[in-house]
């Protein structure tokens, strides 16, 4: 894969939602230079330089050039964030949580519905033995 070895990866994108290829900069451990946005904020937490104006990424590329290995840890964080959160596994069960949570509140209703016509039919009977 292409960024396998690089230096870093530009993540440019300003808008959208979780991106593949920001995703693949992540699992290959990538010191990342992102648009500061919520999007990229959200999937890469504090793990990337984030960067408002295109004039910043100089400033950013400088500071790393300085001292790469002050930002290791950077690469671990993004690392981290995307085999936890972004994981076959982890999005499986966080849909069955989901189910399971809805399939819960359904069966609260269903209970619901089905004690109010219980009470509804004993009033009924009630009246007619009057």
């Amino acid at each position: 894969m292409l960024r396998q070895n690089c230096f870093a990866y530009f993540h440019g994108h300003s808008a959208g939602g979780t991106n593949p290829s920001l995703l693949e900069a992540m699992i290959m451990k990538n010191i990342i230079i992102a648009h500061n946005n919520k999007y990229n904020r959200e999937v890469c937490l504090d793990n990337v330089f984030y960067y408002n104006s295109p004039e910043e990424i100089l400033d950013i590329i400088a500071s790393i050039e300085k001292d790469s290995a002050k930002y290791e840890n950077l690469k671990e964080g993004v690392f981290e964030r995307v085999t936890s959160f972004y994981s076959w596994n982890s999005i499986a069960e966080k849909y069955d949580d989901l189910f399971l949570k809805e399939h819960c509140e359904f069966l609260k209703e269903q209970d619901k519905f089905s004690k109010k016509k219980d009470e509804l039919f004993q009033e009924k009977i009630g009246a007619e033995n009057q």
